[in-house]
Formats: structure tokens, C-alpha cells, sequence
């Protein structure tokens, strides 16, 4: 998973959805503190949505899901 951050900075460096991007790292990172260091994609996809734009290479643009906006809600309450 180590190209899916460097996919969401390129996304908050580009100024496009750079909250949604935000939003995808604590997601990540709240992953990786709950499952020793690593993320599965199991765990990860029902939480962040994918979309493509451009040409090729197409650039990803990732958004938290309705499940993942839930879990930054209760991520934000639990502080």
C-alpha cells in the first residue's frame, strides 16, 4: 500500500478533493494502528471510493464512502 499514499499526496499536492484526500490518510492510518502495521485492501475498499481522470496515465482521485464518512465520524467523536 505503499503507492496508494504516495497516490493520495500527489492527490493533496494537484489541489483536487485535497479534504477527500486528508480524510483517505486517516482512514489509512487508522488501519494501519488497528491491524499491526498493515492495511488490507479487504478493509480498505469498502471505505474509500476510486474514480480516474484524464488520459493515460490517469491520475486516482479518492473519496471516503458513506461506511468511511461514518468512520471518520466516529473517529472524530472518540477524541
Amino acid at each position: 500500500m505503499g503507492k496508494l499514499l504516495n497516490n493520495l499526496n500527489k492527490q493533496i499536492k494537484s489541489n483536487v478533493q485535497v479534504e477527500d484526500a486528508k480524510n483517505c490518510i486517516k482512514i489509512y492510518e487508522h488501519l494501519k494502528a488497528i491491524n499491526n502495521g498493515r492495511v488490507w485492501d479487504s478493509n480498505w475498499a469498502p471505505l474509500v471510493s476510486v474514480a480516474f481522470i484524464g488520459q493515460y496515465p490517469y491520475q486516482r482521485i479518492y473519496a471516503p464512502t458513506s461506511l468511511g464518512n461514518t468512520v471518520l465520524k466516529g473517529l472524530k467523536e472518540t477524541k
